[in-house]
């Protein structure tokens, strides 16, 4: 429904973002078999393909949202919205990348664009 053209403004694809990265993190340790291979469906046959095509069309603004500590409005759900340490960002953040690599949707274009940020996150917080 959102097709990441250029015109389609940082701020909302950001935010967009965002969601399917926490929604990613949040749905990938659901007990229930029949929902997970529900969820796994919609994740392999849409989420997938569409933020593959994010990372080619609009690639800067895919690894800004993340960043350690991306723009406000890619701080969406999760650990961003309570009152946390940064190291419980990073731990969280972290997470959230995991479960996006497991659908392999990090290019090794994208980690090492974003893996100096983390790493330098990671010796200044923790």
């Amino acid at each position: 429904l959102c097709p990441p053209n250029p015109d389609v403004p940082d701020n909302t694809l950001g935010r967009l973002l965002g969601v399917v990265f926490h929604w990613y993190e949040s749905t990938s340790l659901i007990a229930d078999a029949r929902i997970s291979n529900l969820l796994e469906q919609l994740k392999t046959n849409y989420l997938s393909k569409w933020l593959l095509q994010v990372t080619k069309t609009r690639f800067n603004l895919l690894v800004t949202c993340l960043l350690p500590l991306p723009p406000e409005w890619a701080r969406v759900g999760g650990h961003w919205d309570t009152a946390r340490s940064d190291v419980e960002h990073i731990k969280h953040g972290l997470a959230r990348l995991a479960s996006l690599v497991s659908y392999e949707l990090i290019s090794f274009e994208v980690w090492n664009h974003i893996m100096p940020y983390w790493m330098e996150s990671i010796r200044l917080e923790v």
